[in-house]
């Protein structure tokens, strides 16, 4: 999913959809569906890994928290 170390992941509440953080070497972050796996998105903003991830419900809301 990530070049490297997942470190957090966190699940929509109807759990179709997953967020996944970690290090890596150009992207930090992804969203995918868990039932097939297929990539919703890379979440950008993170320059370096993240730490934690919290999906919110309906209308869906994202935040993540790492290194600066």
């Amino acid at each position: 999913m990530l070049a490297a170390r997942v470190n957090t992941i966190a699940f929509t509440d109807d759990g179709k959809g997953m967020a996944v953080g970690g290090d890596g070497k150009d992207m930090f972050a992804k969203a995918v569906l868990t039932e097939s796996g297929t990539k919703q998105g890379d979440l950008f903003g993170p320059s370096n890994s993240v730490h934690s991830i919290d999906i919110k419900k309906k209308p869906y809301r994202l935040i993540m928290s790492g290194e600066n």
